[in-house]
C-alpha cells in the first residue's frame, strides 16, 4: 500500500492487528485495583504494555522487509505538528520543565496513531467492529449496574461501565453508538466493510445489536452531555450528506462550511439552553468557570499557560476574581475546579490561538478533499464520531480519558486512509545492515522506555496507595515513611505534594510541610493546599504569612466555611479581636451551601464568642 509507513508482512500484520484491536477493546476494562486512581493510571499502564507489544512486531517487520517505504501524508503531517507543539507547550509551561502523566499519553497516543497507519486496508473494517465490540461490553456492564447484577465504579451512580463515572461512560458510548448508526445508514456504500453478502449480514447484525444495546445505555447514564453529542452526531450527519448532495451548495463551495456552521451553531444554543434549564445550579457553576477560563486566555492569548497546565493556574485566577469582585450566585457555585469542562475553552487556555490554529488545519484538510461519493459517505461516518466528541467536549472532560483518545485516533486514522494516495514526504530505504542497525536501536530504546514507565507507574502507585491507606487511620509515621519513599517519582504531581504536605503538617514537620505544600500550588492550588499551608505557618507563629494562605483559600472557594473559621481562630489567638468578630460575624450571616455537624459546630462556636467577647 503505497500509504503505509512500512509494506505488510502477513504475520507480523496479524499480530499488530491483535495488538491494537487488544488496546481498542481490553484497555477500557481492565483496572489495577490495587493502585491509586486505578482507573486512569491501569488504563495508562496496559497502554504501556501494548505499545511495547505493537513495537516489537513493527521491528520484527521492519527487520524481514527488503525496502522500507515511509510515506507521510498532509493528515500525519498535521498530526506530528500538532502533538510536537502540545509536548513543547507542556514543557516550556510548566513549573519543572516535566512531562505529566497525560503529556506522556499525548506522545503514546502519536505511537499509536503510527501503528493504525502501519495497519494494511484490509484490516481497517476489523478495527471498526473492535469499536463496536468494546461498546457492546461496556454497554452490557451498563445493564448489568443498572440491575444491580454487577458493582459500579462510583458510590453515588449506579451506572459507569467500566469507567470511573457516568459522565465518560455515557460520552463514551455515545459516540460508539453514533459511529454505529452513521455505519448502518451507510453500509450498502461500504466496500471495506464488508465484501460478501454473509460479510454484510454479519456487519448489519453487529451495527444493530451495538444500536440496541448502547442507545438505551446512553439515557441509564444519565448524562446529558452524552445524549446531546448523540443528537448533535446525527443531525450533523444529515446536514452534512445534503450538503454534499446538493448541487447548489457544490456548485457554491462556500455554502458548504456556512451551513454546517449555522445548522451546529443553531443546535449548540438551544442544547445549552435545554442543558442549563435541567440543572440551573450546575449550568451557573459551568458559566463561572468558562467565565474564569475567559480570563485565562485574555492573559495568555498567544501560547497559552502549557498543555495540561489549566489545573496549575485556575484556581489562581478564581481567587483573584473573588478577591476583587464576584456576585452572591456565583460564590455559591464555586468549588475547587481541575477542568474546564468545555475542551475547546481549556484546549485555548492552555495551547492558545497559536495551538487552535494548528487544530484548525484539520478543518482545511479533512473534509474538503477531492474523494469520491462513496468515500465521501464514509468519511462522514467517520466524523460523526469525531463531532460527537466534540459536542460532547463542551460540557464535559473527554481529553482526561484514555478510552475516548483511544478511538479519537482511530477514527483519524481512518480518516487519514481516504482519498488521494499522494503523499508530502516520501522515503524508500534498503533494508541495509545500518538501517536495521537504527531500527533496532529506536526499538530498543522504546520498548525499554515503555516497559521501564509502566513498572515505574505500578509500584510507585501501589505505594501510594498504600501510604494514603495508612493515612485514613492514621497511622501518619508509616504513611510518611510511604510518601518519602515516592516522593522521587511524584515531585511534580500536585495531588501527591497536597498529601504529602497535610500529613507533614499533620505530624508537626512545619518547614518541610511548607516546602511541600508551596510545590504543590504550581501544579495543583487549592484550598486545602492553602490552609494547611495558614496550619503551618500558623504552628510556627507566623501569623501574617498564615493569614495571607487563609484569606487566599477563602477567595478560592468562598462559600465554604472552614477557610473563614481558621481565620477566625487565627485572629483570635493572635488578639486581634475586631478582625475576629468581623469574621465570625461573616460566618454566622453566610449562607449555607450543604448543611453539616461540621458547619453547623462553627457556627455555634462563632456566636459563642462573640457572646462572649
Amino acid at each position: 500500500m503505497s500509504n503505509l509507513p512500512i509494506k505488510p508482512n502477513n504475520l507480523c500484520d496479524n499480530a499488530l492487528f491483535v495488538t491494537i484491536c487488544a488496546v481498542i477493546v481490553l484497555l477500557p476494562i481492565f483496572h489495577l485495583e490495587e493502585l491509586r486512581d486505578y482507573v486512569k493510571t491501569g488504563n495508562f499502564i496496559i497502554f504501556l504494555i501494548l505499545l511495547a507489544v505493537g513495537t516489537s512486531v513493527l521491528f520484527l517487520r521492519a527487520v524481514f522487509e527488503n525496502q522500507i517505504d515511509f510515506h507521510l501524508k498532509k493528515v500525519d503531517a498535521w498530526m506530528l505538528s500538532i502533538s510536537a507543539y502540545l509536548a513543547l507547550n507542556h514543557y516550556l509551561g510548566s513549573y519543572a520543565k516535566s512531562l505529566s502523566i497525560n503529556t506522556e499519553e499525548l506522545l503514546c497516543l502519536g505511537v499509536f496513531y503510527f501503528f493504525l497507519r502501519a495497519l494494511p486496508d484490509i484490516y481497517k473494517s476489523g478495527l471498526l467492529t473492535s469499536v463496536m465490540v468494546s461498546g457492546l461490553i461496556q454497554g452490557f456492564l451498563g445493564l448489568l449496574q443498572y440491575f444491580a447484577l454487577f458493582h459500579s465504579n462510583h458510590k453515588l451512580f449506579s451506572v459507569t461501565g467500566s469507567f470511573a463515572n457516568p459522565g465518560p461512560f455515557g460520552g463514551y458510548i455515545a459516540i460508539v453508538a453514533c459511529l454505529a448508526a452513521n455505519l448502518l445508514i451507510y453500509r450498502l456504500r461500504f466496500r471495506n466493510i464488508a465484501a460478501t453478502l454473509s460479510q454484510r449480514k454479519k456487519t448489519f447484525f453487529l451495527l444493530i445489536g451495538t444500536l440496541i444495546i448502547t442507545v438505551p445505555v446512553i439515557v441509564l447514564s444519565e448524562s446529558r452531555s452524552a445524549v446531546f453529542a448523540f443528537l448533535a452526531s446525527l443531525i450533523f450527519t444529515g446536514i452534512f450528506y445534503i450538503a454534499f448532495r446538493s448541487k447548489k451548495i457544490k456548485k457554491n463551495w462556500y455554502l458548504r462550511p456556512f451551513s454546517l456552521v449555522m445548522a451546529s451553531t443553531l443546535f449548540l444554543i438551544m442544547a445549552g439552553i435545554i442543558l442549563y434549564r435541567i440543572n440551573i445550579n450546575s449550568g451557573n457553576g459551568r458559566i463561572l468557570i468558562w467565565k474564569i477560563s475567559l480570563k485565562i486566555i485574555g492573559k495568555n492569548p498567544l501560547f497559552g499557560v502549557g498543555f495540561d497546565n489549566f489545573r496549575s493556574q485556575y484556581m489562581n485566577f478564581q481567587e483573584n476574581y473573588f478577591r476583587n469582585n464576584g456576585t452572591m450566585s456565583e460564590k455559591m457555585v464555586a468549588s475547587n475546579i481541575t477542568s474546564a469542562f468545555n475542551e475547546v475553552l481549556q484546549f485555548i487556555a492552555e495551547n492558545g490561538f497559536v495551538g487552535l490554529s494548528l487544530l484548525s488545519l484539520f478543518v482545511l484538510i479533512i473534509p474538503w478533499r477531492k474523494i469520491t461519493d462513496r468515500q465521501k459517505a464514509l468519511m462522514i461516518s467517520y466524523l460523526s464520531g469525531i463531532v460527537a466528541v466534540i459536542v460532547f467536549s463542551l460540557f464535559s472532560y473527554p481529553g482526561e480519558i484514555l478510552p475516548i483518545k483511544i478511538i479519537i485516533i482511530v477514527m483519524l486514522s481512518l480518516i487519514a486512509g481516504i482519498g488521494r494516495k499522494e503523499s508530502v514526504y516520501k522515503v524508500k530505504v534498503k533494508n541495509t545492515f545500518m538501517a536495521k542497525s537504527v531500527i533496532s536501536l529506536i526499538a530498543v530504546s522504546f520498548l525499554y522506555i515503555s516497559t521501564t514507565r509502566a513498572w515505574l507507574y505500578y509500584s510507585n502507585f501501589e505505594k501510594w496507595k498504600i501510604a494514603i491507606s495508612d493515612y485514613r487511620i492514621r497511622s501518619y509515621s508509616e504513611s510518611l515513611e510511604g510518601f518519602e519513599k515516592v516522593y522521587p517519582f511524584f515531585n511534580s504531581d500536585g495531588l501527591f505534594l497536597t498529601s504529602y504536605g497535610k500529613i507533614l503538617s499533620i505530624s508537626g514537620q512545619h518547614d518541610k510541610a511548607i516546602d511541600i505544600l508551596q510545590d504543590a500550588s504550581h501544579y495543583l492550588n487549592s484550598n486545602l493546599v492553602q490552609t494547611t499551608i495558614g496550619d503551618s505557618y500558623k504552628a510556627k507563629r507566623l501569623y501574617q504569612k498564615a493569614e495571607q494562605a487563609y484569606l487566599k483559600a477563602s477567595y478560592m472557594v468562598p462559600s465554604q466555611f472552614y477557610a473563614k473559621y481558621l481565620l477566625a481562630k487565627l485572629y483570635q489567638e493572635w488578639g486581634k479581636k475586631t478582625e475576629a468578630a468581623l469574621i465570625a460575624n461573616e460566618i454566622i450571616s453566610m449562607p449555607i451551601k450543604i448543611s453539616s455537624p461540621a458547619v453547623r459546630e462553627m457556627r455555634l462556636e462563632m456566636s459563642e464568642y462573640l457572646k462572649n467577647k
